[in-house]
């Protein structure tokens, strides 16, 4: 019997005849069919770490917050509201300010209140 294709997160089984999941072996001996799933598994353990499929290994999120990929958009932006004295192009705009933009030749602007306090 021919081993057949299974998906990432599967093995084929020739015992069974058919694709096995590779999550409840993760903690023990597993065949090499496994390993990137199961590496992959390991990173969503570890908070502020992902699984990169290009590299084939957990990347932490710290350095690229910012830049970074969708599964580090949890633990970017906690650790963003986390910090107190951000510059303001790396902060949200509060209520009742506008965003920052800069001007045509380029210098930073800042952030600007709405309000009644706003001159003619």
């Amino acid at each position: 019997v021919a081993m057949r294709s299974c998906p990432e997160e599967k093995y084929w089984d020739s015992l069974l005849n058919g694709c096995m999941s590779c999550r409840p072996i993760c903690a023990q001996r597993r065949p090499s069919t496994c390993t990137a799933f199961c590496k992959s598994l390991s990173c969503l353990k570890e908070q502020g770490k992902y699984y990169d499929r290009l590299l084939k290994d957990c990347v932490s999120c710290t350095p690229i917050c910012g830049q970074h990929p969708k599964p580090c958009e949890y633990f970017c932006e906690n650790k963003l509201r986390s910090r107190v004295n951000l510059p303001p192009q790396l902060r949200r705009p509060q209520m009742g300010e506008t965003e920052t933009r800069s001007d045509n030749s380029g210098r930073y602007q800042g952030l600007e209140h709405r309000g009644s306090e706003a001159g003619p």
